[in-house]
């Protein structure tokens, strides 16, 4: 909770989101948990200080990142850039100047290849709609591993 109030308010920290639409189309558990984070997500990206910028199905893709990653510039300079990686098991953050210049790159060509803020939280929300409707005619998808 103190994370979210973070991106809330004066001096609220720049939080910028690429996802990948695959990402919102995984549906672990009852479709009105993913209902509610799909609006939970549109709630935030309202936010003056958060951009969210979604890869659609079908983009041309100049990059693919192998796995989630956070870039963590600290714009006060009070701290070099970091780069940290969580996995199924273990976290790792990232350093080394060249570590952070590739992440940086990558995170670039990423936004490059994704929506603009207005445009991804249009696509968000109409993938709202598709679940609520899916719902309502009473869809149910199995389970995948």
């Amino acid at each position: 909770m103190v994370r979210q109030e973070l991106l809330e308010g004066k001096g609220a920290p720049r939080y910028e989101v690429i996802l990948d639409a695959r990402a919102l189309w995984y549906w672990p558990g009852d479709r009105s948990v993913m209902k509610g984070q799909i609006d939970h997500l549109i709630e935030r990206a309202a936010l003056s200080s958060v951009t969210l910028r979604v890869i659609p199905f079908g983009a041309d893709r100049s990059a693919v990142a192998m796995a989630p990653f956070i870039l963590y510039d600290f714009t006060k300079q009070t701290s070099p850039p970091v780069v940290f990686l969580e996995a199924q098991t273990s976290d790792t953050y990232l350093s080394d100047p060249k570590d952070v210049q590739t992440y940086s790159e990558l995170f670039d060509k990423l936004a490059a290849d994704a929506l603009d803020h207005a445009e991804s939280i249009n696509y968000v929300a109409s993938l709202g709609k598709e679940i609520q409707s899916y719902r309502s005619r009473g869809g149910s998808r199995g389970k995948r591993a």
